[in-house]
């Protein structure tokens, strides 16, 4: 009974004419797709990227030849972030991995500095929602050690999304409890200096 396609994360541009949306179906059953449309807006086809995992809310990043797909996964006995990729060009999903960051059941948002840095907003943690950091990946490297943004046990820090504008400046939001907004604005040379 998968009767709608949820969409939490923003679509990203492959190629002069492709839009890649990343979606969601959260019902009975569990699974990602990618819906792939032009820029009139005309459905091409969608792939299915992740069944299996109770994951959902992909967040995309690509490469001129890869597309890379990371996920939320709902199960409390493997709160970890889950990935799959596949090259752009056949679109041949590899198998899935789970990668050595944590993350409880929560939301997370990604972000393209250029094609081979990345910015992922999430919860670093195996249990609870209380705290959103950051953590950069460069191509052909790991994920970096987290920067965390804030931190409060006992309460719900969730629903990140993350942009960047013209000024070069990057805007992070997430909501606290549900019912408060935060807005952190930093450039990319902080987000590259080492934590103290």
């Amino acid at each position: 009974m998968n009767i709608s396609t949820l969409v939490r994360n923003p679509p990203i541009w492959l190629k002069e004419d492709i839009i890649a949306i990343p979606a969601y179906h959260e019902s009975i059953n569990e699974f990602s797709e990618i819906l792939w449309i032009t820029p009139q807006g005309e459905v091409l086809t969608k792939t299915r990227v992740l069944t299996g995992f109770h994951a959902i809310q992909p967040v995309i990043f690509a490469t001129h030849n890869q597309v890379s797909v990371l996920h939320r996964s709902m199960d409390l006995q493997l709160p970890r972030v889950i990935s799959r990729q596949a090259t752009e060009h056949k679109m041949k999903w590899q198998t899935p991995i789970i990668e050595t960051l944590p993350n409880s059941d929560s939301a997370m948002a990604g972000l393209t500095l250029d094609e081979n840095f990345w910015l992922l907003a999430y919860n670093h943690a195996e249990q609870g929602r209380e705290r959103i950091d950051l953590s950069i990946k460069r191509a052909n490297q790991e994920w970096s050690v987290p920067k965390n943004i804030e931190h409060l046990p006992d309460q719900s820090l969730g629903y990140p999304a993350i942009t960047r504008t013209d000024d070069g400046l990057i805007h992070l939001f997430y909501t606290v409890d549900r019912k408060q907004f935060r807005h952190v604005r930093f450039n990319q040379a902080w987000l590259e200096a080492k934590n103290d």
